[in-house]
């Protein structure tokens, strides 16, 4: 079975999500969140229908969680009754997998009445420590996230708990295009996009996200990464400061969810892309030219339109597609290796 997160992103003049993500294909976003998450595993999808145990689907996160955050088109083949152990919203019948965090395995459970969509999962802190946080979460439309996150459009919001955990559903069908980001915007924090979805027809959206880790840069933390990234010289200058000229933040995890150490990020398509990726030390307070320290954390700026990413350097896969806003914000991309 495959997680994922969704990472999405903006792009520069144009219109853009990504996809971040989890389980060996990654959440979380796209030049300019998933996420997912992710993941995704940056992260939204279709589910199947009951019976036989299968996973029909691709993830494609923020912007994140890595990873793809699409849960997949829907072939018809029976998946598990609510009830039924679940990895994924594909796994079940209902087409949710109440879950809160990744990776984890959750519990099939009734889908939302009417085409309602239910968020939920976990805000964490995107530093070192990955503390939780208690804070609201704004669910809004991507396009009308890419260009100006402070005022964008809302089209439902919830707040974690003290666990950061979250858990709230649309009053009425989602109809947004390109996907749905989730706009965390609390003091202390750098306003952060995290990729919760993407559509699985059109502009409508599945009875549940697919991303489940949304996270929050630290502003003091971010501060420290601007200042070691403007004491290196051979690091486009342009681009900083991070947030208030976007860029991606973004995680590198293990199967179990651990930060990975020694991982590599790279563009899918080297020839072509002019990214530019710095690490953050063990310190967690100056920045290398690679690979991943034990937090499994990374800068990314001018990721192209939908560009890829991979790791190299570790044993497993992931797959992410990683973006920027254009201002006020920075995206996640979160790159699961299986």
């Amino acid at each position: 079975m495959k997680t994922s997160e969704l990472v999405v992103a903006s792009l520069l003049g144009g219109a853009l999500l990504v996809g971040c993500g989890d389980s060996g294909t990654s959440t979380g976003t796209d030049s300019g969140t998933d996420t997912t998450t992710a993941g995704t595993d940056t992260t939204a999808g279709t589910d199947t229908t009951a019976g036989t145990d299968t996973t029909a689907g691709t993830d494609t996160t923020a912007g994140t969680e890595t990873t793809d955050t699409t849960d997949t088109t829907d072939t018809g083949n029976d998946t598990d009754p609510v009830g039924a152990d679940c990895s994924v919203n594909e796994d079940c019948s209902s087409r949710v997998c109440e879950k809160f965090t990744d990776p984890a395995t959750g519990m099939c459970v009734e889908a939302p009445a009417n085409g309602n969509t239910r968020i939920m999962g976990t805000l964490r802190a995107l530093d070192s420590n990955a503390d939780v946080i208690t804070a609201e979460i704004n669910a809004v439309a991507a396009l009308s996230a890419i260009g100006d996150p402070l005022n964008a459009e809302s089209i439902v919001k919830g707040t974690s708990d003290s666990m950061g955990i979250f858990d709230f559903t649309s009053s009425e069908p989602i109809d947004a295009p390109i996907g749905l980001i989730a706009l965390v915007n609390t003091a202390g924090y750098q306003v952060t996009a995290t990729g919760l979805a993407q559509p699985i027809s059109g502009n409508a959206y599945g009875p549940a996200t697919t991303v489940r880790d949304i996270w929050a840069v630290p502003t003091a933390a971010l501060d420290t990464w601007n200042a070691a990234l403007m004491a290196d010289m051979d690091f486009d200058q342009a681009t900083l400061p991070l947030g208030a000229k976007g860029g991606v933040v973004g995680l590198v995890r293990d199967s179990s969810g651990a930060p990975l150490a020694g991982a590599t990020v790279v563009a899918v398509d080297p020839d072509t892309s002019t990214a530019e990726v710095r690490y953050i030390d063990e310190a967690g307070t100056g920045v290398t030219t690679g690979p991943t320290s034990s937090n499994g954390l990374f800068i990314l700026v001018k990721p192209g339109l939908k560009e890829q990413f991979t790791v190299t350097g570790v044993s497993g896969t992931a797959i992410g597609t990683a973006g920027s806003a254009t201002k006020d914000a920075v995206f996640v991309m979160v790159l699961n290796v299986e």
